[in-house]
């Protein structure tokens, strides 16, 4: 129920379609190919099928889900399941976008997966936020949160971590030049527009359009 809620909001919001339920592609923990994957919280797994054809599993971490499933929408950006709920929409993030580049019959960098993702956690976040009657200062506050004060389980001079860093920085970048507007009513329309044209950007476009 959360994951193909949060397809549907952030299939909505960027206005695609994929034609897919992601909850039809979740995995429990046995189809993870490596132990140390369980610390990330979630895993798009990707594979070549004897026809070609690709094999797509979405693995997120069930204790996560648990607690998202047992509270409010409201209550996911608190300091307690804001963490869960950042898990939550990475995997659906990289789920949907992976599949409405397939559509498109464009490719897909591992940096524009992860950069997508970052973006998708604040603006699914600071929506949310904004439905709740938060301001200027409580999306801040979610920036900050989601950027500033971010962790990474990957030393920054490895390959995934100067990846998950650079996609941090671009993403963190976006959301301060949106927090803004998104805390308006009158400032939706224009943030949807802003997302919508970037979430149709090739990977060094999107930087480039951050500036």
């Amino acid at each position: 129920m959360t994951l193909g809620a949060l397809q549907r909001g952030i299939e909505h919001l960027y206005a695609v379609d994929t034609g897919l339920d992601v909850d039809d592609f979740l995995v429990d923990d046995a189809a993870l190919p490596d132990e140390s994957l369980r610390t990330r919280g979630e895993t798009l797994l990707l594979r070549e099928a004897e026809d070609g054809a690709a094999e797509v599993g979405l693995w997120v971490d069930a204790t996560s889900l648990a607690r998202l499933e047992a509270a409010p929408a409201r209550h996911w950006i608190g300091d307690d399941l804001l963490p869960d709920l950042c898990k939550a929409v990475e995997g659906v993030s990289h789920f949907v976008y992976l599949a409405y580049r397939a559509l498109e019959e464009r490719p897909v960098s591992l940096f524009d997966l992860e950069l997508q993702a970052e973006v998708d956690k604040f603006a699914v976040a600071a929506l949310l936020a904004r439905e709740d009657g938060g301001g200027s200062s409580e999306i801040a506050a979610l920036r900050v949160r989601l950027f500033e004060d971010a962790s990474f389980l990957d030393d920054e001079r490895a390959e995934n971590g100067a990846r998950y860093r650079r996609a941090s920085r671009c993403a963190a970048r976006l959301a301060s030049r949106l927090e803004d507007p998104i805390s308006r009513a009158s400032g939706r329309t224009q943030t949807v527009d802003h997302l919508r044209r970037f979430y149709r950007l090739g990977a060094e476009e999107k930087v480039r359009f951050i500036g």
